[in-house]
């Protein structure tokens, strides 16, 4: 088993960078597997209660958790891969559109307006970029027109 990467918020515990570096020994893993950068990344606007669901805790027995684990709402982290956009990434490209497109439909949004109106939520200044996201998505909607199987119209 390998990690080649691990997004992680800030958690402010003193121990955290020894037990990384404990855990990246055990495995054979490479010393920066362990990403807290994406702080950086991350929403002012969004809240724990309203756009983070809790995945688990750790320990997870009786005890007192140490270590509490959310992820962000299928809203939010639309808004986060509008964010980055990374469609023309040659590697993760393809994947990136993917996942925009799937994260549109389960929000049943319809349109590149749609979509924007999410990353407005979170990112206000990323969103004041209308043309540049404009274009982005309206080339992803599009995308998913012309992937969209087409049959001969013959009998089979």
């Amino acid at each position: 088993m390998s990690a080649s990467d691990v997004d992680i918020a800030e958690l402010g515990k003193p121990w955290l960078e020894k037990v990384i570096g404990e855990i990246a020994k055990e495995n054979d893993w490479a010393e920066d597997w362990f990403n807290d950068a994406v702080t950086f990344h991350l929403s002012q606007l969004a809240t724990t209660e309203n756009d983070h669901i809790e995945f688990g805790t750790f320990p997870r027995n009786n005890n007192d958790s140490g270590l509490k684990v959310y992820v962000p709402t299928a809203e939010y982290m639309l808004a986060l891969k509008l964010k980055a956009i990374r469609i023309a990434d040659p590697v993760r490209g393809e994947q990136e559109t993917a996942d925009i497109l799937n994260l549109a439909k389960l929000l049943d949004i319809r349109t590149p307006q749609g979509a924007l109106t999410i990353l407005a939520k979170f990112f206000p200044k990323s969103a004041a970029d209308v043309e540049k996201h404009e274009f982005l998505l309206k080339y992803i909607w599009n995308k998913e027109a012309h992937d969209a199987p087409s049959y001969s119209g013959r009998g089979g």
